[in-house]
């Protein structure tokens, strides 16, 4: 029979130990330092859960419990965590367990992810009250936690103080982060918010609907508007299912990420979703238009066509971005389309108006990538706008030559290197790297 846990523990010594089942465990109980635990089939016995909860664990400093998908088919588990039963406690980590407490003790981190499909644990109003009285809480996760736990109203007014908190993690849909939020006195100096948004066709929501600023307390405006007008630097990552904004300023660094599905529903067409990606898209240029003092942005790269419409919106905001790094190591649609974004066509303003060094790193060199390259530095040398630095790191690629004297084809690579003359005559320094 195959074991039903996985479980890791440290005994106090640097080595960890082994074991198959939680009642092997107990008998070392007040040795325990660090334990994991993963339960991973139906095998595992619920009586043993309650018997380790009820065990004295006095040097216990760092708890991890989970669930493996699909390992327990109905998980109604329950941590119940006393500071009194664990008084070393300083971390604990849930996934797929349901947490009931009244007090966090001396925990510093607390991280929940999956909440089960059972009744909830603690109220709305318990959950706030329990995240107050964390007066040594400086690591917080909620992942996928708050729906399934807390679907009663609040009815508390005075907000959650959390002092010693650094950093804040929390995903889940976006009423529900907008829930907590609004309760918070303040955000912490490193903060990520993932919106779930699920198969939400975006394409077809108002056309005021933003993906990111949905995640965000409409009414608590002091709660993030002073980072974000802070934002020194920032990196708009583009992958297939996930639009991320990591910002850093003096205020701290705020990440906001929106996850979707819809790509996996079967009756979505590809350029439906294209169409959904794009508007969320162009919603950071909503976040980017309020970091006034924005000088440098990454924009990295995916394998979706996102609209120019879309990629336009994105720097409309950005009049003070000075350094522009494009990552692409896809087909160059990202690239190619951000350069044709930022090409004036002479009915509209200038975007990003003091750019002067840009950067193309891992897109791999095709002559219409250059000819995109070439179309934005003519484009900003008749607005009198010619950038101070061109850098491009491209991969280069094998081509054809010919045949060689036994009748063989040979290739040779090519690169950007030859444009090199060219480029010269528009921009002040350029630096080829052919990969």
């Amino acid at each position: 029979m195959e074991s039903s846990t996985e479980i890791t523990a440290y005994l106090g010594k640097p080595m960890p130990m082994s074991f198959n089942t939680i009642t092997d465990v107990l008998p070392h109980a007040t040795q325990l330092t660090r334990i994991d635990v993963r339960i991973t089939d139906f095998q595992f016995t619920h009586q043993s859960f309650l018997n380790f909860l009820q065990t004295p664990m006095p040097n216990l400093s760092w708890i991890a419990l989970g669930v493996v998908p699909g390992g327990l088919p109905h998980s109604n588990l329950i941590f119940e965590f006393s500071p009194q039963r664990f008084p070393a406690l300083t971390a604990l980590s849930l996934t797929g367990i349901g947490l009931k407490c009244t007090s966090l003790g001396n925990l510093r981190t607390l991280d929940l992810h999956d909440f089960p499909k059972q009744p909830a644990t603690i109220t709305f109003n318990g959950l706030l009250d329990l995240l107050d009285s964390g007066s040594y809480l400086t690591q917080l996760t909620l992942d996928n936690y708050l729906t399934m736990a807390f679907n009663d109203q609040p009815s508390r007014r005075a907000p959650v103080t959390m002092r010693a908190l650094k950093e804040l993690y929390i995903r889940d849909i976006p009423q529900q982060i907008v829930r907590l939020l609004h309760h918070l006195r303040q955000l912490p100096r490193c903060t990520t918010i993932g919106g779930l948004y699920g198969t939400t066709p975006f394409e077809r929501q108002p056309s005021n609907f933003n993906a990111f600023l949905a995640m965000l307390p409409p009414a608590r405006l002091d709660l993030y508007y002073a980072m974000c007008t802070d934002i020194a630097t920032a990196k708009l990552e583009l992958s297939d299912d996930t639009i991320g904004l990591a910002c850093k300023g003096r205020q701290g660094d705020l990440v906001l990420e929106v996850h979707s599905t819809l790509r996996t529903r079967r009756e979505t067409r590809p350029e439906s979703y294209n169409a959904a990606y794009s508007a969320v898209v162009a919603s950071a240029g909503a976040i980017l238009g309020i970091a006034r003092a924005l000088a440098t942005l990454e924009c990295t790269g995916t394998q979706i066509a996102v609209e120019h419409g879309a990629l336009v919106n994105v720097f409309l905001g950005c009049v003070s971005l000075r350094h522009l790094t494009i990552v692409d190591p896809y087909l160059g649609h990202t690239a190619r389309g951000v350069l044709a974004a930022l090409v004036s066509d002479g009915t509209q303003r200038a975007l990003c108006p003091y750019l002067e060094c840009l950067t193309v790193r891992q897109a791999t060199y095709a002559p219409e990538l250059m000819d995109a390259v070439m179309r934005l530095l003519r484009s900003r040398e008749r607005q009198g706008r010619r950038l101070k630095r061109l850098e491009l790191m491209l991969q280069a690629q094998v081509v054809p030559k010919g045949k060689d004297r036994y009748g063989q084809p040979t290739y040779e690579f090519v690169g950007a290197r030859s444009w090199e003359k060219e480029l010269l005559t528009l921009v002040d320094s350029v630096q080829i790297t052919d990969l």
